[in-house]
């Protein structure tokens, strides 16, 4: 054969052996790509508890908020969803179903079948906690802790003479492989109960009728994201009331001063001052920080709002596409800062002397929904108990990069804010932080920033006592 012929025939095969190799090219990376979808749908999955995600967008665009004319907004009720975080799918994957009330909770019965106890649990997303499972969450962990009580105690849950309580001894409350040592009644093994009625110290032993014996317990999650006392000082007045609790807890978070303050610039209020609505719409307020206030507010919600906002369609389809733009996003926001901005929403945290006037101007505003939300269960006839939810670096002693900024490490003024505001209320206030401070790693997601179920168990745990202190002394001053 020619030499031409041999040359032309080796230029002919050359394109195909190419193209081939090219597609085997291609191909392999679409099943590594496949693979690593399945896999990362797989995780999502088993988080979630449903195989719903399998199918689901990486990103879920379902509808999950209504504005509100009383509450400035809700959660849409009767709605499921996927929480998957940000990036998507990484650190949680949750199945959400809102009930008909609105709440990350089942359907409470109205009217309050007799012999129930009942726990009203108010704040933000901590309390909401979408990122775990329902029965994870530490309004379910709690419920589980004080049922499992009630069922120890069986017919002998009764209430002693008071006058004991001084020399009762010490006894032990265990829940879950926590032992709390406590001083009181000495059958129940619960701390001494703060008497508000005088009377009952004097009174003679007494045992309550079966009426106000408790028979069961049920904590009630009306936790809603970026609420804070002014909104739920309007939520249970107009909502939450109906549900008839023994117990109103409320769970403070770091950010909820800035929140009442942007509130209660838009709230409308009677002539006597108390608030009567906060009607739709955002009011961010924003502090310098040594430059101007359009620099401070842009800088801020470059790194305030979630990345996947931003995400091109693939990326809400896919989770291995989500997870590429995430972290390109990231690369390139931290690109364009040498340092995260100071986050507004947490400026009490800070020990700037340039935020000490608005931050007194700020704890006037909450200190003054917290005692109208006291009074409000005063007259509901619940009792009251004011706790908190420390951020990851309150309890870790260290700055961790999530979506929360400091500069260095956040004070704990808002712990002394708050023991002083129920203490001027005559109300209980549990310490959240300094058992979580002991628990070790593993209570917050890392870039998420809110409780594990890990984080849920511990809060539930150093709960449990006050409450059920708050039982006992429910049923004395109920007894005939």
């Amino acid at each position: 054969m020619p030499l031409a012929s041999h040359l032309d025939s080796a230029s002919t095969a050359a394109p195909p052996r190419k193209r081939r190799k090219l597609m085997v090219l291609l191909a392999s990376l679409a099943g590594a790509l496949l693979a690593a979808e399945f896999c990362l749908r797989a995780w999502a999955c088993f988080n979630a508890g449903s195989l719903r995600p399998l199918l689901a967008s990486a990103i879920p665009h379902t509808r999950v908020w209504r504005a509100d004319p009383v509450r400035n907004h809700a959660r849409l009720e009767g709605i499921r969803f996927i929480a998957t975080g940000d990036p998507p799918g990484l650190e949680y994957c949750t199945g959400v179903e809102i009930s008909s009330q609105g709440l990350n909770n089942e359907l409470v019965p109205i009217p309050k079948p007799r012999g129930e106890f009942r726990i009203l649990v108010l704040g933000d997303s901590f309390v909401e906690a979408i990122q775990v499972p329902r029965s994870q969450n530490f309004c379910k962990q709690l419920e589980s802790i004080l049922g499992e009580k009630l069922k120890s105690e069986g017919s002998g849950f009764r209430v002693q003479d008071s006058s004991l309580l001084s020399s009762a001894p010490e006894t032990q409350f265990k829940v879950q492989g926590s032992t709390f040592k406590v001083q009181g009644f000495s059958s129940l093994g619960t701390s001494q109960p703060a008497i508000r009625n005088p009377q009952s110290a004097i009174s003679s032993p007494r045992r309550p009728t079966p009426d106000s014996r408790p028979s069961s317990i049920r904590a009630i999650n009306a936790g809603i994201s970026t609420y804070s006392p002014l909104l739920e000082y309007l939520y249970f007045t107009g909502d939450l009331a109906s549900f008839k609790p023994d117990v109103v807890i409320q769970v403070f978070f770091s950010n909820d001063v800035y929140d009442d303050m942007r509130y209660t610039a838009i709230a409308q209020f009677d002539p006597q001052g108390i608030p009567i609505a906060v009607g739709p719409g955002d009011h961010w307020i924003v502090f310098p920080h040594g430059q101007s206030k359009n620099a401070s507010d842009r800088d801020q919600w470059a790194f305030r709002h979630s990345l996947s906002e931003s995400a091109p369609w693939v990326a809400r389809q896919f989770y291995c596409a989500a997870l590429i733009h995430h972290f390109a996003a990231a690369w390139q926001l931290r690109g364009l800062y040498s340092q995260p901005p100071v986050n507004d929403e947490f400026f009490i945290l800070e020990s700037e002397p340039a935020l000490a006037e608005p931050q007194q101007e700020g704890w006037k505003l909450t200190q003054k929904y917290i005692k109208l939300l006291k009074e409000a269960c005063d007259k509901s006839g619940a009792h009251f108990l004011l706790t908190s939810a420390p951020i990851a670096s309150q309890v870790y002693g260290q700055t961790s990069y999530d979506h929360f900024f400091f500069k260095g490490k956040p004070t704990d003024a808002d712990q002394v804010h708050l023991k002083q505001i129920a203490a001027d209320l005559g109300v209980p206030f549990v310490d959240v932080p300094s058992p979580l401070r002991t628990a070790g790693a593993g209570l917050y997601f890392p870039r998420d920033g809110h409780w594990t179920a890990k984080g849920h168990r511990i809060a539930a745990e150093t709960l449990a006592p006050e409450v059920w202190k708050i039982m006992e002394e429910r049923l004395r001053s109920h007894a005939p």
